[in-house]
Parts: C-alpha cells; sequence; structure tokens
C-alpha cells in the first residue's frame, strides 16, 4: 500500500470516530419563544364632534397603526354627512336644493344609498324617523348657527313645504353613470334638506369595525360618541364585550358579540319661541320637541345604522307607540320597484325603553325582544 492511500485511510479512520462520537452526544434543546399574551388596548380620537374610542384585543404593537386607519374611515363618513361643516358633501347638496331650480340634483353613492334606507324606514315608522327635517333643525339652530326662526305656526307652515317623504318624488340612477361613484338624482321640491346625523356615527363605526377586520383583528368594540356602539369578536375574556344598561337597582349587562347598540335619548335645551327645557328631539310629524314620559331608548341589534334609526324612532314615539311599532316592523323586506333588500330587525333584537313613571316615583324600564 502507497503512503498516500495509508494515508487517506487514516483521515477516513479519524472521520469515522468523529462522527461516532458526535452522534452519542445529545443535540442542545430549541429555545421556544413564549407567546406574547393578549391584552385590551384603547385608543381614542376626537370625530364627528365626539369622542371616538377604540378598544381591541392584541399581542402585538401595530394597534395605534391599526386605529389610524379606522379613525380615517370614520373621518371620511363625517366629511360626507358633517352638517356643521358648509363644506360637507351633504351641507353642498342642502344649499344646491335651496338655491336651485333644477328639478333634478345629483347625489353620489354613499349619500344617495344611506337616504334609500332612511325614506324606506321612514315609511315604516309612520314618520317618526324622518331625514327630510334639515331645513326645520338649520332653521331652529341645530347646526351651530344662530337661528333664524322660530317654534310658531308660521314656520310651521313653511316647514311643511319642505318636510316629509313626499316631497322626494325620485331617487334612482340614470341608465348611464359617467363618473365613479356618481350616477344618482333626486327630484324633489324646492328648499327639502337632508339631515342623516342619527344614521352617521353608526355607520362611522360599523365603518371602523370593518377596517379592524381589515388589518387583522379578530375582536374589538367601537364607542362612536355615547350613542353608538358597535362590537365584533368573542372579547377579551371569549363571552363578548361587555355593555352596561343603567338601572336603579345596579347596571345590567349585556354581552355584545357581533353586535351594535345605539342610545337616544332627551336633553333640554331652548329653542326659539319656545319654554324653557324643551327636549332637543324634534318630532318630524308635529314639526316640534317631543312631549312624552319617554326620556331614554337604548336598542340593541345586528346592523349599527339600524340600530340608529330605530332608536330615534322608538324615542319619537314614546313607549306607548313604540312597543307597538317594535313588535310590528318586518323582519326583511324585498323591495318590489328594484332589486333593494333592506333587514330592519332579527331575532334576538332588543328595546329598553326608560320612562318618567307617571306619579314621579322613579323610572320605569320596559325591555322588548324579537
Amino acid at each position: 500500500m502507497t503512503r498516500s492511500a495509508l494515508s487517506l485511510l487514516a483521515l477516513c479512520s479519524s472521520l469515522s470516530i468523529a462522527l461516532l462520537v458526535g452522534c452519542q452526544n445529545a443535540p442542545a434543546p430549541l429555545k421556544v419563544r413564549e407567546p406574547r399574551p393578549q391584552v385590551v388596548k384603547s385608543y381614542s380620537a376626537q370625530v364627528m364632534g365626539g369622542l371616538f374610542r377604540i378598544q381591541l384585543v392584541t399581542a402585538n404593537s401595530d394597534g395605534y397603526a391599526a386605529s389610524l386607519v379606522a379613525f380615517e374611515a370614520a373621518r371620511r363618513v363625517e366629511r360626507v354627512f358633517n352638517l356643521w361643516s358648509k363644506e360637507s358633501e351633504i351641507s353642498r347638496w342642502n344649499q344646491l336644493s335651496r338655491e336651485s331650480d333644477s328639478e333634478e340634483i345629483p347625489i353620489y353613492h354613499q349619500l344617495a344609498h344611506l337616504l334609500d334606507l332612511a325614506l324606506r324606514f321612514s315609511e315604516l315608522s309612520l314618520g317618526a324617523f324622518d331625514p327630510t327635517v334639515g331645513s326645520a333643525l338649520r332653521e331652529l339652530g341645530f347646526y351651530g348657527d344662530e337661528p333664524t326662526a322660530a317654534l310658531d305656526e308660521e314656520s310651521r307652515a313653511r316647514w311643511k313645504r319642505t318636510v316629509g317623504v313626499d316631497k322626494i318624488f325620485e331617487l334612482a340612477p340614470p341608465p348611464v353613470c359617467i363618473w365613479e361613484g356618481g350616477g344618482w338624482y333626486i327630484r324633489r321640491e324646492r328648499g327639502v334638506e337632508i339631515d342623516l346625523s342619527a344614521m352617521a356615527k353608526g355607520l362611522a363605526a360599523a365603518e371602523m369595525a370593518e377596517a379592524l377586520r381589515r388589518g387583522g383583528f379578530e375582536t374589538a368594540i367601537i364607542s362612536a360618541g355615547t350613542s353608538s356602539v358597535v362590537a365584533f369578536g368573542a372579547g377579551p375574556t371569549g363571552k363578548g364585550w361587555p355593555f352596561e344598561l343603567p338601572h336603579p337597582e345596579g347596571a345590567r349587562t349585556w354581552w355584545l358579540r357581533d353586535e351594535a347598540v345605539s342610545t337616544s335619548g332627551q336633553s333640554s335645551i331652548t329653542l326659539p319661541g319656545a319654554n324653557e327645557g324643551r327636549s332637543h328631539i324634534f318630532d318630524p310629524r308635529t314639526l316640534a320637541p317631543v312631549d312624552h314620559r319617554t326620556e331614554m331608548v337604548v336598542v340593541r341589534g345586528k346592523n349599527p345604522v339600524v340600530c340608529d334609526m330605530l332608536s330615534t324612532a322608538l324615542l319619537v314615539l314614546g313607549v306607548e307607540a313604540g312597543t307597538e311599532f317594535f313588535h310590528e316592523v318586518i323582519g326583511v323586506e324585498q323591495a318590489t320597484e328594484s332589486s333593494r333588500r333592506y333587514v330592519w330587525l332579527e331575532e334576538g333584537d332588543q328595546a329598553v325603553f326608560y320612562s318618567v313613571a307617571e306619579d314621579d316615583s322613579g323610572p320605569e324600564i320596559v325591555t322588548l325582544t324579537r
């Protein structure tokens, strides 16, 4: 055997020994990183004249970035529906309706679809909810300007020409849409002004929830001011998200899971031509503030926009008429004149009325369930 062959043999023997020795040593255990704990994080911002708040469950540090996206979704709704800004889409449309002699006025996609929903619900509620009260509320100073009218018969006679869903003759798309997002027209009585503020916070909260879902979050709750709440997912404990209902014997808790809550309540303000302490809730049927014992209504349901409309209508109606309406309104409606489908109430939806007792002994609470 040659010297080179002997060297090669010795090298192979050394490698074999090294491999055998290596196989006898146990491999070092892999270090498994512990999962980060799930925590509830909270973010807030001023939107639509109130404080909007997000609470979400996350183990990451990306909640802040997601909240910025969600708040921007709410501000997009604000730019369309904010009646306190003369630059919003709805304010510009109302100005055009007051000043234009044209029979048809264009209206754009999101505003048109929400108005369509409001008009249909107004018919169901026999006018207790009405999106055409804008002219009266503007003249009474509800939008921040100085009042230009008083609660008197002369003003009511003038408002009757512009308030009522019968003052909008048609809301429909033309045969051809020539620009993105456009294509709807309204034929209406001149001077009709639209107010969809009773629905806008529910819509904003729904848009925020959708933005968080798209960002990968499985559960969160959004509070839009003090009136509208949207929750999705199982919440931090798996039971849902808690919502406390006031009660004289201690708060009652609703556990919300893929649900919404809307609260409408009366507050006392002084209107031109009215006595002290009149309600800020305006009854479109009488063109005057509501005047009954019911002071607050809380509605729980699946659709936040429908909850907003329903809580407003029930507060206008009061507990007696409101109870009848809640039980009689249909669940799902298919419009015969179009392919539009309206889902109003679903099984399990609830409404809670808080009224002043006739003998002033304390609040009367009535809870209704579908």
